[in-house]
């Protein structure tokens, strides 16, 4: 019993141990699109916890606190010119870059 081909597969052949053997085989996936960088503009009352938690349930992640630490602790690590020293005091207005491997 043969079975049919879809318009993406292509038919290859292989010859082994004397015998001609026919494979359907699927063309490689292309590959993703380069990541894209996010920008982030602080507004009062913000911190990096409430920034971290929101950017990870915007990407359908988990908000677990270890997840929202590790998230948090990214963003200060791309931003820190930005924010300075202290990661406990942002500034209204400041624009954060929000890493693509939160």
């Amino acid at each position: 019993m043969y079975a049919s081909r879809t318009p993406e597969q292509t038919l290859e052949t292989h010859v082994c141990s004397g015998t001609r053997q026919l494979h359907y085989v699927f063309p490689p996936e292309p590959p993703p699109p380069p990541p894209t960088l996010r920008n982030h503009v602080v507004v009062r009352g913000q911190w990096l916890w409430s920034i971290a938690r929101a950017e990870l349930r915007a990407r359908g992640r988990a908000a677990a606190p270890r997840a929202v630490r590790l998230a948090a602790g990214r963003i200060y690590a791309a931003n820190r010119a930005a924010i300075g020293r202290n990661p406990n005091r942002l500034r209204p207005g400041t624009v954060l870059v929000i890493p693509t491997s939160l």
